[in-house]
């Protein structure tokens, strides 16, 4: 992909839009998605039946895809739920 015509940009949406689709289920639709109700309702959250190790493997090839996302400063289009992605320490 190159990442100067838009080109990449595409690609990595693609890969992010598969991701969350029946295609692959290493995520599933939230409760809220599933019963459209509620807050987040495009919200997705890791399938608990899928931890062998090679879905293992698969979920640190999405992390490796996030974090090149970083270092090419390009915001990727995940919906997860904020359970997935939300602070879960307390400040003082």
């Amino acid at each position: 992909c190159k990442q100067d015509d838009g080109t990449f940009r595409k690609c990595v949406s693609q890969i992010v839009e598969e991701l969350q689709s029946s295609y692959l289920p290493l995520f599933i639709p939230s409760i809220n998605n599933k019963d459209k109700d509620g807050e987040f309702q495009d919200a997705w959250v890791i399938n608990p039946s899928w931890a062998s190790q090679l879905h293992l493997e698969m979920y640190k090839f999405i992390g490796a895809i996030i974090a090149m996302s970083f270092r090419a400063v390009h915001a990727l289009d995940f919906k997860f739920s904020p359970l997935f992605w939300k602070n879960s320490y307390v400040t003082h």
